[in-house]
């Protein structure tokens, strides 16, 4: 599973960070020498950290391989650790869920980049996607999306009133309210802080008309390939805070099509900008109230941390006959 798959590279990448760190700690005399190599794709915070011995290693070296046994000195509890990760990272809200610690604690130099400083111009699209976690099928799909000669994202202004919108956000915060439990989500492992809808309910709430056009927006992406009718439709709203949940981890859908639709403005809150990976580039999406951006589910996308404000949006996953 994903989840899985994360929590053992997460583990590789702290392994050889703890490697490292013993080496500075224990051999100052080269530790310039590793000030030189980047290694903050590995870990970004393993220059801060080598300050704090509590790591053993051994080695043994042959021909053309390494072997490393790392171990701590002494008990580190998962209190410990968290304790450890919210020390060395920066710019995060005292109340995060220390789910978000770890994940930005692991979070590599290039996504750090787009997700925590918003300089998406500075980043190479396919180092991008080799970087981020991604399963070799997942990768591909997404390496065809940035170099597709078809639109592979597009954003619709106004596909819903003001009126909707704001019955949109009062629902999904009552709901909040009511139900405070969060389930993790399958992208990152960390609090998802969603309310699921059934397609009836959304009509319910903003009519009949504006669902519909909702599910006119694939054909508009894609013309000569959405069907006119899917074996599935799966809908739930979401809200950002800087305590709450602040960002969203590049991944890419399994479903067909997605349809995300700005519930509120760009203007009104502080980060929180939807990035997508396609036309060669990585590129920021500024939306308005009411503007829906609907995209190929292959296109790798995130949202870049929150700093300040609420961020409210309605997603949609299109899923053909042919997706699971």
């Amino acid at each position: 599973t994903a989840m899985k798959r994360r929590q053992q590279q997460q583990q590789q990448q702290l392994s050889i960070y703890h490697l490292i760190t013993v080496i500075i700690t224990t051999f100052p005399t080269i530790s310039n020498s590793f000030h030189h190599i980047n290694y903050r794709n590995c870990c970004p915070r393993a220059t801060t950290f080598q300050s704090r011995p509590v790591l053993s290693c051994t080695c043994s070296i042959q021909l053309r391989h390494i072997t490393v046994s790392c171990a701590t000195s002494g008990t580190t509890t998962n209190e410990a650790k968290n304790t450890i990760y919210r020390e060395m990272v920066e710019d995060v809200h005292p109340d995060l869920d220390e789910s978000f610690i770890r994940s930005r604690f692991f979070m590599s130099s290039i996504v750090e980049r787009v997700l925590m400083q918003e300089k998406e111009g500075e980043v190479n699209a396919y180092e991008l996607l080799h970087r981020i976690d991604l399963s070799n099928q997942e990768r591909t799909r997404a390496l065809e999306a940035l170099e597709a000669s078809t639109p592979q994202c597009i954003n619709v202004h106004k596909v819903l009133s003001e009126e909707k919108c704001s019955t949109l956000r009062d629902f999904v915060c009552n709901q909040m309210v009511v139900d405070n439990n969060n389930a993790m989500d399958d992208v990152d492992g960390c609090p998802d802080f969603q309310v699921n809808l059934s397609e009836t309910k959304l009509r319910a709430l903003i009519g009949h008309d504006a669902v519909d056009r909702l599910y006119r927006l694939p054909k508009q992406l894609d013309v000569d390939g959405a069907p006119q009718r899917f074996e599935r439709v799966g809908m739930f709203l979401r809200m950002y805070e800087p305590h709450t949940r602040p960002w969203m981890q590049f991944h890419v859908d399994a479903n067909r099509y997605t349809v995300n639709v700005a519930l509120n403005s760009d203007d009104e809150f502080e980060g929180g900008r939807l990035m997508g990976v396609f036309d060669h580039k990585v590129q920021r999406i500024g939306r308005a109230e009411g503007d829906a951006t609907c995209h190929a589910g292959s296109v790798a996308h995130a949202v870049s941390s929150m700093i300040s404000g609420t961020r409210y949006s309605l997603i949609l996953f299109f899923h053909a006959e042919d997706q699971p």
